[in-house]
């Protein structure tokens, strides 16, 4: 079973897996990214779509959402249950995702990177995404160690999928020409931020 095939198969309970500690966490990672009103934000791994209330909420009835996820039945949830205003749905892996140079305001990989075949070349693919001065954000609402024990415990799709340490992503993340402004790789969660200078 390919990892594409494993969330097509795990999209009709995947909500069950969030909880209210996990909106108001990803809420303060979204608050802290100084979202532009009316901006473009590519939702990498959107799922079923958890960030796109909270997204609308930020950038207002002009703002744009790119929701994009290797599964397609993941996006046909989010489709069904966010509706299409200001939404566009792709199914594609973001490593190679066919989108123009500079834009976006901001790229957002919630609970996702793990997954990447190619972590450091999916991170400079990414940053050719963003606008000058946009925001690359990375982040789990739970710790490190509990997200990795989550997959070594799961299927052989994602067992080998961890998640490196808070500074070995940073160290990615600027070789890719951004510049790293917040680290925090917790016992509570992990949030990356970083911005093209």
């Amino acid at each position: 079973m390919s990892r594409a095939e494993f969330f097509d198969h795990a999209a009709a309970e995947w909500d069950a897996r969030a909880n209210a500690t996990t909106g108001e966490r990803l809420r303060e990672f979204l608050g802290r990214l100084d979202l532009p009103r009316g901006g473009r934000v590519l939702d990498v791994g959107s799922g079923t779509g958890i960030l796109i209330p909270l997204l609308r909420d930020a950038l207002g009835p002009r703002g744009q959402i790119v929701a994009v996820d290797i599964a397609a039945e993941m996006l046909r949830l989010a489709r069904a249950r966010h509706g299409d205003l200001g939404l566009r749905f792709v199914c594609a892996d973001a490593a190679t995702l066919a989108e123009p140079r500079q834009s976006y305001d901001a790229i957002i990989c919630n609970a996702v990177i793990p997954h990447f075949e190619d972590l450091s070349a999916a991170l400079q693919h990414l940053a050719t995404l963003l606008r000058p001065g946009g925001v690359l954000a990375i982040c789990h609402a739970i710790p490190r160690e509990r997200v990795n024990a989550i997959h070594r415990a799961g299927p052989p799709a994602i067992q080998q999928d961890q998640l490196p340490p808070g500074e070995a992503v940073a160290s990615m993340l600027r070789a890719a020409g951004l510049q790293v402004d917040t680290v925090e790789d917790t016992e509570h969660h992990y949030f990356l931020r970083a911005r093209v200078p």
